[in-house]
């Protein structure tokens, strides 16, 4: 129920270029650049029953003052057992964990000195116990639905921040389950495309009606 008279503290962590939206009516829209860091994670297999360790790297880090996004995973799979610091010092002081049983996790990272790394150095390193046998293919990606997906150069420019499986080339369409699963007013839907194209996204109900379309 709504109570008033409530005090509090609230702390803002992790707002690189003070950009943070503190209340429910800023609409500002904010300024974009077309660069985006890339995160990479290379495939494996797990066997239900094991803790694996997934390494982190970057395609692309170059001058890169900090960067935040909501790692989601597969949760009927995976369970998020901890982080490792690697070249980054990450660890769980970095994340928001209050979802991880849901399958995502709140990530904010930033130093007050620009990084620049080549594409093999392990950034961090992500654990899991397994659930269920299966590999990492379309298990673990990124968005926004807790953390905004996005990373910042030396000069606060914003870049978007995308998550691929290194040594494979995005070759098929792949829809993403949505997050939250199951939700009351919004969730957040992604996919990857072969190649940049116009997309047309249609909900159906259960019985094959259309819903939506647009």
């Amino acid at each position: 129920t709504d109570m008033m008279d409530n005090d509090f503290i609230g702390v803002k962590i992790g707002d690189v270029n003070a950009s943070a939206v503190v209340n429910f009516t800023q609409q500002d829209i904010e300024e974009r650049s077309n660069k985006a860091l890339t995160l990479e994670i290379e495939n494996q297999s797990f066997t239900a029953g094991e803790r694996i360790s997934v390494p982190v790297y970057a395609a692309n880090l170059n001058d890169v003052l900090g960067f935040q996004n909501t790692l989601n995973f597969n949760a009927d799979l995976l369970e998020f057992a901890g982080i490792e610091a690697g070249e980054l010092n990450i660890t769980e002081d970095n994340l928001g964990l209050y979802n991880a049983a849901d399958g995502f996790i709140a990530l904010s990272w930033n130093t007050n000195k620009a990084v620049s790394l080549d594409a093999e150095t392990v950034l961090f390193t992500l654990e899991f116990d397994v659930n269920e046998s299966g590999n990492l293919s379309n298990q673990i990606y990124t968005g926004s639905s807790l953390t905004r997906a996005e990373a910042y150069t030396s000069d606060l420019e914003i870049m978007n921040l995308n998550l691929s499986l290194r040594g494979t080339e995005d070759s098929e369409f792949v829809l993403y389950q949505n997050v939250p699963n199951p939700f009351l007013n919004s969730t957040e839907i992604s996919f990857t495309l072969p190649q940049s194209s116009e997309v047309i996204f249609t909900v159906y109900d259960v019985n094959g009606k259309e819903l939506l379309r647009q």
